[in-house]
């Protein structure tokens, strides 16, 4: 085991100095595993096992990335730019590169689908359906494992926890497993058992996947504090919290329950976000900041939602059935609001800052207030934009001027 793992050491090195020729990268790499605790060695002896089996394999280039062309990463690669500099955000979120990778989200899960239906049990008599396309190739992954690269040469310390973080997984959903199960490790449950728990709900639940890229996306689309794609998913306690969420919603499906509100208490616990199992949450969902969100049992979050720090998506009554909102696609939630009982939330609808909604909200409507009241599109122009920059007090000041203009009752 330890001379597997000297020589993964060295693999590991050697793919380093050919980034960085004139830089002696052999140190570090020994201990790889120590960030871990207790179960880095448990870690070790699995990824060990993992190397005799063949199904890693350090090199430069993505492994199991698809059989699609490396040439769209390379032209895309092209127009990004230098990882972490404004031009490269602006790449990512805007233009064609944008474009690009959110095509090949799609793509990414469309072929995922495919793969799950060739996998259900034919019936008798019927025919193939020919021959399967070629697998996309993830852009997304691409692009996190050369920021990875590139924040290698800019901080060497760091070199460990990308290489055991990103580089040396081959995809990005292996990559993520392996996050999570560092991220939410206890004494209770050690970071090789979480690993393996991981694994066998993205081989069970296909959809996973596909949502950690487009939540990914997400992130680095409409939070303006992202430096790229590597610090939100290495960093970012929103994000790890709604993929360990699809981890406890996908053993809760599938009857595991124990073993899901287990994770659940472990996201409670360790990032300070409480998630049902049983809700139901889409994909291109971003969690800023995430410190404090609670999203109930029945309550359904649809595709390309926004909550901030704080938001609670409550439930009304005793009995045992749908007491708890649901949010139609791109909502977004400020800091603070709630929305309690089975109310409806349009699609487009936005929350102000601690509001609370008691009732439905049409589509595209704007909601301020305790109880939450619709405001007009010019108070909604002013209102949001500084919402969306965390800046409060400017908030405050611009909600008082636009309600002592109406009376002094209705500031009341």
């Amino acid at each position: 085991l330890l001379r597997e793992a000297r020589e993964w050491a060295k693999r590991a090195a050697a793919m380093l100095q050919e980034s960085s020729p004139r830089r002696d990268s052999s140190r570090g790499f020994r201990r790889i595993y120590c960030f871990t605790g207790p179960s880095g060695w448990a870690l070790l002896r699995e990824d060990a096992r993992r190397v005799r089996a063949g199904r890693i394999r350090c090199s430069a280039e993505a492994e199991g990335n698809g059989r699609g062309s490396a040439a769209d990463w390379r032209r895309v690669q092209g127009r990004l730019g230098t990882p972490g500099t404004p031009e490269y955000l602006d790449a990512v979120r805007l233009g064609d590169c944008g474009r690009a990778l959110a095509e090949s989200a799609k793509a990414c899960r469309e072929a995922s689908a495919r793969a799950a239906d060739a996998s259900k049990p034919r019936v008798a008599g019927a025919a193939p359906s020919g021959d399967e396309p070629a697998s996309p190739h993830d852009l997304v992954w691409d692009a996190l494992r050369n920021e990875a690269r590139h924040f290698i040469q800019t901080e060497p310390l760091l070199a460990s926890h990308m290489f055991s973080c990103v580089l040396n997984h081959r995809s990005i959903g292996d990559a993520a497993c392996y996050v999570l199960a560092t991220a939410l490790s206890s004494e209770l449950m050690p970071g090789i058992d979480l690993l393996g728990i991981c694994r066998e709900a993205l081989a069970l639940d296909v959809s996973i996947e596909p949502s950690i890229r487009d939540d990914l996306l997400a992130a680095v689309s409409r939070n303006p504090a992202a430096l790229g794609f590597l610090d939100e998913f290495l960093y970012s306690k929103g994000f790890h919290a709604l993929q360990a969420y699809r981890v406890a919603h996908s053993l809760w499906t599938s009857g595991r329950r124990p073993a899901a509100l287990f994770l659940q208490r472990q996201i409670s616990s360790n990032l300070q976000v409480d998630i049902h199992p049983a809700a139901v949450v889409g994909a291109g969902v971003l969690l800023d900041h995430a410190t404090g969100v609670v999203i109930g049992e029945t309550a359904v979050v649809g595709n390309g939602v926004t909550l901030l720090q704080n938001v609670t998506l409550g439930g009304v009554g005793r009995k045992a059935t749908k007491r708890h909102p649901t949010v139609q696609d791109d909502v977004l939630m400020a800091a603070g609001a709630s929305a309690l009982g089975d109310v409806l939330l349009g699609a487009g609808a936005q929350v102000g800052a601690c509001s609370l909604v008691f009732s439905d909200v049409a589509a595209s409507q704007t909601v301020v207030g305790v109880p939450a009241d619709v405001v007009n599109d010019a108070a909604c122009a002013a209102m949001f934009l500084p919402v969306l920059n965390h800046e409060v007090s400017q908030v405050l000041r611009i909600v008082s001027e636009h309600y002592v203009a109406d009376g002094a009752e209705k500031m009341q």
